[in-house]
């Protein structure tokens, strides 16, 4: 969407072989927002175990044209982020090759708690689940979903790390999925949020943990890590 040219889609560069014929594709993982021509933000789970050295990691973005791709340089989790918790302060930088947009993301200062009861945009190229379609993933495009923002108050993740979730609009049945972990929360204010947590992609009313649950995501909420995105993106 020309709209937000800031929500990009991270892919990791393989080789496959098929009949005998060695072919190099790229594999989509996660979302991504970048916020200036060399950094983009996401969730540092997307990211904990990649090794740059050894897979080439790329954003993708002009995704309405001719697809463009710059190389990442560069991986900055959150340095609170504990070891076996992998949930926990899950937001992270890259440093990629130069990025040219039309525009970046604004990053919001307003302090998430604040932000209760307002609405929110939704950005992520992840599987699709409305209830009008279910896009298989072979296609990930730019998908957008209109929120309101609201206190986690229900799930066994918001005992245990800073988030904020949403719910889809009145009368609507959407949630984001596989794919969409790293992309954007945005506010009329800028970017307020990273997506880190699925509940309920798929058809899971029965489920004992999920089902009664109908948050559309669980985010990381920006405002409490502004101050080290900024020091990160102007130490280097």
């Amino acid at each position: 969407m020309e709209k937000f040219p800031f929500a990009v889609l991270m892919e990791e560069q393989r080789y496959t072989t098929h009949e005998g014929v060695r072919k190099l594709i790229y594999d989509p993982f996660c979302s991504a927002t970048v916020l200036s021509s060399t950094w983009t933000l996401t969730a540092s789970h997307c990211i904990d175990y990649m090794n740059i050295m050894l897979v080439p990691l790329f954003i993708r973005y002009n995704t309405t044209g001719e697809p463009e791709r710059k190389k990442i340089l560069k991986i900055i989790s959150n340095p609170n982020r504990p070891i076996n918790e992998r949930l926990a302060n899950d937001i992270a930088l890259v440093k990629t090759d130069s990025i040219q947009l039309p525009f970046y993301a604004k990053l919001s200062s307003v302090d998430y708690t604040t932000l209760v009861g307002q609405e929110a945009i939704l950005l992520g190229y992840g599987l699709t689940y409305t209830e009008y379609e279910k896009d298989p993933g072979t296609n990930f495009t730019l998908k957008m979903m209109d929120v309101m923002l609201m206190t986690c108050k229900r799930t066994p993740l918001s005992k245990l790390y800073l988030s904020i979730c949403t719910v889809p609009k009145c009368g609507v049945t959407e949630f984001i999925c596989p794919g969409d972990s790293g992309g954007t929360v945005l506010h009329n204010s800028g970017v307020i949020g990273v997506h880190f947590g699925v509940v309920r992609c798929y058809e899971k009313k029965n489920s004992p943990l999920y089902g009664r649950f109908n948050y559309a995501s669980i985010s990381v909420p920006v405002s409490p890590y502004l101050d080290w995105i900024r020091s990160e993106i102007t130490r280097d």
